[in-house]
């Protein structure tokens, strides 16, 4: 399966296409496993563009979003350099589109090689020493972020991804 991919000029750009999408992040609250996002909201967020701009504002203004923001590069760094990933890519405004489920489209974080794998998608997450506690170990992923990644790996046709949290 070969992704479509589609890059923006801009990040207003980018944000209205993502409406045409289930995005990764999105996909758990298909589930019911998101904290952040239930079926219903996401339900309005996909149907109402109103709706999905005073969402994306909101979330945009949360301070746990800015910090994650500002903090993604240097734990992707983190994440290249620990696991001797090269080639770094960032996701930047770019969605892929899954080859076969149109609505299915996903925003990687960054990308990477590995020596053993070949290219990997890089997942960043920033978070606070409660949520790691409850909810991560050293081999196992929140299940939200398992289907977020799950997602990734659908949309891009990529094999393997690499997860780090500060």
């Amino acid at each position: 399966m070969k992704p479509v991919v589609h890059t923006y000029e801009d990040a207003d750009q980018w944000r209205r296409a993502r409406g045409r999408y289930i995005g990764s992040s999105e996909s758990a609250a298909l589930f019911g496993l998101s904290p952040y996002l239930t079926r219903f909201q996401l339900f309005h967020i996909k149907s109402d563009p109103a709706f999905a701009a005073s969402w994306q504002e909101a979330t945009a203004a949360e301070a746990v979003v800015d910090w994650g923001t500002r903090l993604e590069p240097a734990i992707i760094e983190g994440i290249c350099d620990k696991e001797k990933l090269t080639e770094r890519q960032w996701g930047g405004q770019r969605i892929f589109q899954h080859g076969e489920e149109p609505r299915m489209g996903a925003t990687v974080d960054s990308w990477a090689v590995e020596a053993e794998r070949g290219p990997v998608i890089v997942e960043a997450k920033n978070v606070n020493y409660y949520q790691w506690r409850d909810n991560w170990t050293d081999e196992k992923l929140p299940p939200w972020i398992e289907v977020q990644v799950q997602h990734q790996l659908a949309c891009t046709g990529y094999d393997a991804a690499v997860v780090g949290a500060l």
